[in-house]
């Protein structure tokens, strides 16, 4: 196994004790940073792991780099706004 870099809570690290038990490991404690759905003491709020946050994590969530001749707000275009905010 090559290196990987884990990132987390201490206790979402924590939870991979037995698969890195025995291999050397580099911890960087981050400065803290306030995260949706999480307490102070790092708890889940819930045990539920949601869709977003699981694509979030892969790196899986963002933006598309768009021609260089795209509009960068498709508001600014009014074929995308036809019909938009119309009863």
């Amino acid at each position: 196994m090559g290196p990987r870099t884990i990132e987390g809570t201490w206790e979402e690290v924590e939870r991979l004790a037995g698969e890195l038990a025995g291999r050397r490991v580099r911890v960087t404690v981050l400065d803290e940073v306030e995260t949706p759905g999480v307490d102070k003491g790092g708890r889940a709020e819930t045990a539920e792991t949601t869709a977003f946050d699981l694509l979030s994590r892969a790196g899986l969530i963002g933006c598309l780099k768009a021609s260089p001749d795209a509009p960068t707000d498709l508001a600014t275009n009014p074929i995308h706004m036809e019909g938009f905010g119309g009863e």
